[in-house]
């Protein structure tokens, strides 16, 4: 662990680099007795007041050795398998561009059912044992983790939410889904985002009926002591036909819409509800305030950070907000674009007694947002000053 630790350390950024060692040369004794004792690392408790349909959890002990321990712990598993590793634009890109191409195929589209509630710890933990990329000690802390939800939850299945170790535990379980249906020579493409799974089968075979391949996925789950979620679940066989309805398929923030002799990528129902709810929302505390000046003022810059991109700060100071970085496949005259565009004019329009308030908003869209690539300077307490109404909104 310590080499692995040496090398993961090591490309981190500079600064932060920096900052990890000189702590753990502060803390090294503390932090390796911690690492020998795995139990006393793992406490948890439960996180209250949230309003969440899950439960959630967060570690009892927060001082300055426990949280270098975990993230000795952490290193020895993100050297292997990291769930950040993988890029959801060029995931998304590469289903687009398979589902254009013109050969014949089978589509398989599920996810897992709740998959944090539905772990085995059992099966967990052979897995990590089996695993000869891990260490002895790494096997020992995930049993740890298991012990400590099992005494606080009550139940020998599912991870914790909210511990970021549960993350990849999730990539581990996940993993051995990967090796299960790559097994397959009729599979020519698998895309996997967390529990979010897409197989491409080649056409031809003795089971290459979309049902079949369908039922060959959820199996696949299944055998992890898992389920595939029904609602969720679809096979297709593509090229369509000339005669049949469009079919779409939900993924990662896309609707891609299918066609018999196109593909076109549009935000999925979920996203364009989100982003709806935000601007409606915006324009409610409006409403229900003095309608002073700065109330005004407030209302132009929610709008404005719904619809425009800005750069986030602090340690996700290279990550960018907005649709024309996080759903790049979708242009401004897309419907479902010009559906959030129609629905943000309706609510311009419902303050028409304030003509100086409309004249600072119409300019605002989500099309000119993408086409303008638009940018807004914004500071991390501007956010959470601004987005506070927004919280809640069942995001995933």
């Amino acid at each position: 662990m310590a080499n692995r630790l040496t090398i993961e350390i090591a490309n981190l950024r500079k600064e932060v680099r920096e900052e990890v060692v000189a702590l753990l040369e502060l803390d090294l004794p503390n932090v390796l007795d911690l690492v020998d004792e795995p139990q006393s690392l793992w406490e948890l408790v439960p996180v209250r007041g949230l309003v969440s349909p899950a439960a959630t959890y967060r570690l009892k002990d927060t001082d300055r050795a426990h949280l270098l321990a975990r993230f000795v712990v952490e290193t020895d598993l993100r050297g292997n398998l990291s769930p950040q590793g993988v890029d959801r634009t060029a995931l998304c890109a590469a289903l687009f561009s398979t589902l254009e191409e013109p050969s014949p195929k089978v589509v398989v589209k599920t996810d897992v059912q709740a998959f944090y509630e539905s772990v085995s710890h059992e099966m967990l933990v052979e897995v990590v044992k089996n695993r000869p990329d891990l260490s002895p000690t790494a096997a020992d802390h995930v049993s740890a983790l298991l012990r400590s939800f099992t005494q606080t939850a009550g139940a020998r299945v599912g991870l914790p939410r909210g511990v970021a170790l549960s993350a990849f535990l999730g990539e581990l379980v996940l993993a051995e889904l990967d090796q299960s249906i790559g097994r397959d020579l009729d599979v020519v493409q698998y895309f996997r985002y967390v529990d979010d799974v897409v197989v491409v089968f080649g056409a031809g075979g003795p089971k290459s009926r979309p049902q079949d391949r369908r039922r060959q996925v959820v199996s696949a789950i299944e055998e992890l002591g898992l389920k595939a979620n029904p609602e969720k679940s679809l096979a297709l066989e593509l090229p369509l036909s000339k005669s049949s309805r469009v079919r779409s398929i939900e993924y990662l923030g896309y609707r891609f819409e299918l066609r018999s002799n196109s593909v076109t990528a549009e935000l999925s129902e979920k996203k364009i509800r989100r982003l709806s709810t935000r601007v409606t929302r915006a324009f409610d505390a409006f409403r229900s305030s003095s309608r002073t000046d700065a109330d005004g003022n407030q209302l132009v810059q929610r709008i404005e950070l719904v619809t425009s991109n800005y750069r986030l700060s602090g340690r996700k100071a290279r990550s960018y907000v907005g649709l024309a970085f996080a759903s790049p496949l979708v242009g401004s005259t897309s419907r479902s674009v010009r559906e959030l565009d129609r629905n943000l004019a309706l609510e311009i329009a419902s303050i028409s007694s304030d003509r100086a308030l409309i004249a600072r908003l119409e300019p605002l869209s989500f099309s000119s947002g993408i086409d303008d690539v638009r940018f807004v300077k914004v500071s991390a307490k501007r956010i959470q000053r601004l987005s506070y109404i927004w919280r809640n909104l069942g995001e995933k």
